[in-house]
């Protein structure tokens, strides 16, 4: 290999983790509401708080816009992607036959004690953040234990897919600052599922799980139109 090739290869690199770096950066400014719905995404401004030319930004922009954390209009450019109620409600549907599925998978041949006792050691993390109102914090530890529980599927397909939902409901609930209270339903929830598949009632488990699915999409929407009035149908 030449010396230019070597170069070549070498830039090529760099500008890639260059250009990782700044759509992870932008990716994170809107999940965490920093970047407000709506909001438009100018390649300058957001290039020079990140310290880095328009190219990287430019090509991060279009990659979110593909992934639907941004949205486009004709000669406006990028914004960051409203709230809608019909994206809502496929995103819980899809979460709710993924982890359903991933249940059934485990129930057939079985849940291992082993696993049983990690969903326990999860929910008595979650327990810990009770009774405050809901954080952020609190809901990765949600997270973590649905993606556990799926996990125990074996599949990694079905693993990444519900990660990337799970991304995309974050999208849609950081609108309510994090600031929703629901007493403690959903741990109790969580207690329940764990019971029923610590007794082999694996038929009641996926009742659970299917309804505890169904009822945050509800409150997440109620929450949403109460505080923040009708949102895009």
């Amino acid at each position: 290999m030449s010396l230019d090739q070597a170069t070549e290869r070498t830039i090529k690199r760099r500008t890639g983790d260059v250009n990782e770096s700044v759509y992870a950066a932008l990716k994170e400014m809107i999940l965490s509401g920093r970047l407000r719905p709506g909001v438009r995404l100018v390649h300058q401004e957001l290039a020079d708080q990140l310290s880095v030319s328009r190219t990287p930004v430019r090509e991060s922009l279009e990659r979110l816009y593909q992934e639907g954390y941004a949205g486009k209009r004709s000669r406006r450019g990028y914004f960051v992607a409203e709230v809608e109620s019909s994206e809502i409600k496929d995103l819980y549907g899809t979460r709710e036959a993924l982890e359903i599925h991933a249940l059934q998978v485990v129930s057939a041949r079985g849940f291992t004690s082993s696993e049983i006792e990690t969903l326990e050691r999860i929910n008595a993390e979650y327990a810990s953040m009770f009774p405050a109102s809901v954080n952020r914090a609190r809901l990765k530890v949600d997270q973590t234990f649905h993606e556990t529980l799926a996990s125990f599927s074996g599949n990694q397909h079905l693993c990444k897919t519900l990660v990337a939902v799970y991304e995309k409901i974050e999208l849609k609930r950081r609108l309510d600052g994090y600031g929703l209270v629901v007493g403690d339903k959903p741990l109790l929830e969580h207690i329940d599922l764990v019971a029923a598949i610590k007794r082999h009632d694996y038929a009641k488990a996926e009742l659970i799980l299917r309804d505890h699915i169904r009822q945050a999409s509800i409150r997440l929407l109620e929450h949403l139109e109460s505080n923040f009035g009708p949102i895009s149908r």
